[in-house]
């Protein structure tokens, strides 16, 4: 036996035995680190779009669902779009004709699809309109729902114009409505970027109301209408009713299966009906539902009561920027990049308590692109990015520390700068660094209420104060937060308080006003906090300064022109490539004149005018000299980049000049 056991014959089957028992775990392994991969990403299906008014020899259904495909894949980011032709394989396999009319149909392919959200749209209508002398655009009504597949009801969704650059009279229809499809579909994909809220979860029930871990910063609102989900079953339906900062509560109004912690929460979407008449104004015209008499009125003291409490919570708010906008840059050095810039809000306690501004960018998921210090920024809310830099700290929510008011800066890691691409789009967010005074901090624990109702030696004011803050000696905590619930009234802040505010407001009032008076009240701490991200409005690509190859410099031209220039193609479809010819009577381009703007989207790197360019001849009349040159920008942007378009340097031409009388 000895002798067998010392024999390569016995090494090789012991190795043998070793690898079959060690295989199976070691694949269980792989197999658990693949899914923890991929479970965060959803399946999302983009069904062919209904045309309510076909129009022969243009294929509007499949390039509408295609232009949307693209964008969705590239602005929302946890969604994997299914291809076109497992979509169209399942739906042959199903016995449907596509595109699906039929809300069961679409929601019997989502299931066979595998996907957890498709997505259907509508051509409400379409039209090739004169914008001037002989050019025309086309233009298209879409509205497009996205819908959960368990529920079957919508989430998210958007109704849209979308308008293709101007053309000749001459050019196909098809090619116009495909344009027009590409603005629209980009339109609608940051929409749903903007939109898609994340799923809550069911923390705790009692009776039919449930608390959720999702609240103001994460977009959730009183009165929303929700679905609850227990894996792939729909459970119950219900309504958002009180919302905090981080937390809210629902209230059940239809259920099969009741609610219990643990259920995920999606928040439903009212997808607007749009009319099919263009009305000229550039706009989709939403079909507004009839209200209600005096509902006027009702809004208005609605606004007024709500613009009241806002000031009254004087910095409350965590959404802290506004009008956040970005637009491509063409620096004189060659750089490329975009210019972000935004506005602080009206109620974000002023610039003098900002920390930092911290510059999100499409491309760069886990941090920001820059951390720029407000001091720095010399009282400018603008920066420029051009992906170059030292990253530095950037700052997040301290999980650890008091929500209420977090005493220090939470290092979340440092910032990324990331290599700007020419052609592509990139979308911004905004979010702010900033600091509060536990005194002006109504959420803050840390005696301000016995501080408030001693400075005022009141009982009343001490107890409302108390009640609401907390009191030095907790009585107002106490006494506010007991026999809380969906049916409480509101504090002065707008927290929901219970029966024990009376009790607890004047006890916390009393002690924290006789206390806070005898010892000066609470002390002041500064409280730090990030706010929510504000998206820009839309996209911005920078372009690589485009080369201009004919006409030859100082050439003498006697007929109409073609222009032709070299390009750097982006690497995404969903660019619209517009261009235009511009000259001026110097090479300042003090005054100038463009020509018709046009569209190239074919994949050579060289661009020509689609006709030659009779302008040549009669731009600047008595000038022998006219400089030219060539501008780009993507038409899909909200903004165009500064300056209108990234132009090329600039070249000239010469006419000839009239002979001398004899």
């Amino acid at each position: 036996m000895r002798r067998f056991i010392e024999t390569r014959r016995f090494k090789a089957i012991s190795y043998l035995l070793t690898f079959a028992l060690v295989l199976p775990f070691y694949a269980v392994l792989l197999a658990r680190r693949a899914e923890a991969q991929i479970e965060n990403r959803e399946q999302w299906a983009v069904l062919p779009f209904s045309v309510s008014k076909p129009i022969a020899g243009t294929e509007l259904s499949e390039a509408g669902a295609s232009a949307l495909s693209n964008e969705l894949t590239r602005m929302v980011k946890n969604a994997d779009i299914i291809a076109a032709e497992t979509v169209k394989r399942d739906a042959e396999q199903l016995g449907f004709k596509l595109p699906i009319s039929s809300e069961q149909q679409v929601l019997r392919l989502g299931q066979s699809l595998g996907a957890a959200t498709i997505v259907t749209g509508e051509i409400i209508n379409q039209q090739i309109k004169t914008v001037s002398g002989k050019l025309v655009v086309g233009q298209v009504k879409v509205r497009v729902i996205v819908r959960d597949v368990v529920s079957g009801m919508p989430i998210n969704g958007a109704a849209v114009l979308g308008e293709s650059s101007p053309r000749t009279a001459d050019t196909d229809p098809a090619t116009l409505y495909q344009d027009a499809l590409a603005s629209a579909a980009s339109a609608i994909a940051g929409s749903v970027a903007t939109n898609s809220l994340p799923k809550g979860t069911v923390l705790n029930t009692v009776d039919n109301t449930a608390l959720v871990n999702m609240g103001i910063r994460s977009g959730f609102k009183e009165g929303q209408k929700v679905v609850v989900l227990r894996g792939k079953v729909l459970v119950a339906n219900a309504e958002v009713t009180l919302v905090e900062p981080d937390s809210c509560y629902v209230r059940l109004t239809k259920s099969t299966r009741g609610i219990q912690p643990g259920d995920r929460i999606q928040v439903l979407f009212d997808v607007p009906e749009i009319n099919a008449k263009f009305t000229g104004d550039g706009k989709v015209g939403v079909v507004k539902g009839k209200s209600k008499q005096n509902s006027g009125t009702l809004i208005t003291v609605l606004i007024v009561v709500g613009l009241v409490a806002l000031l009254a919570k004087n910095g409350n708010t965590n959404t802290a920027v506004t009008s956040v906008n970005s637009i491509a840059l063409q620096e004189p050095d060659g750089r490329i990049g975009n210019q972000v810039s935004w506005r602080s809000d009206l109620f974000s306690k002023g610039r003098s308590q900002t920390v930092a501004w911290q510059i999100w960018r499409s491309d760069v998921v886990d941090a920001p692109v820059i951390v720029a210090n407000d001091a720095a920024l010399g009282g400018n809310s603008s920066i420029k990015d051009y992906g170059t830099g030292t990253g530095g700290t950037f700052y997040g929510k301290d999980p650890s520390a008091d929500p209420t008011c977090p005493t220090s800066l939470f290092s979340a890691g440092n910032a990324t700068p990331t290599v700007i691409q020419s052609g592509v789009p990139y979308y911004y967010q905004v979010e702010r660094v900033y600091r509060l005074s536990s005194l002006d901090n109504p959420n803050a624990t840390a005696g301000s209420g016995g501080g408030s109702g001693g400075g005022t030696g009141g009982l009343t004011t001490g107890g409302t104060t108390g009640g609401s803050s907390g009191g030095l000696t907790g009585g107002g905590t106490t006494g506010g937060l007991t026999g809380r619930s969906y049916e409480s009234p509101r504090d002065s802040y707008g927290y929901y308080q219970g029966t024990g505010l009376t009790t607890g407001g004047t006890t916390g009032g009393t002690t924290g006003g006789t206390t806070g008076g005898t010892t000066g009240g609470g002390t002041d701490s500064q409280c730090y906090f990030v706010s929510d991200r504000s998206a820009a409005s839309g996209t911005s690509t920078p372009f690589a300064v485009p080369t201009a190859q004919s006409p030859i410099n100082n050439v003498t031209v006697t007929v109409p022109q073609v222009f032709k220039f070299l390009v750097q193609r982006p690497t995404t479809s969903s660019v619209v490539m517009k261009y235009v010819i511009q000259f001026s009577s110097d090479s300042s381009f003090a005054r100038t004149v463009n020509t018709a703007e046009f569209t190239d989207n074919s994949s050579g790197s060289i661009v020509a005018t689609p006709v030659a360019v009779a302008e040549v001849l009669t731009v600047f009349p008595g000038v022998p000299e006219v400089w030219w040159r060539v501008g780009i920008k993507n038409g899909a942007d909200k903004n165009a980049p500064m300056g209108g378009y990234i132009f090329s340097a600039p070249q000239r031409f010469k006419r000839p000049t009239n002979p001398p009388n004899p």
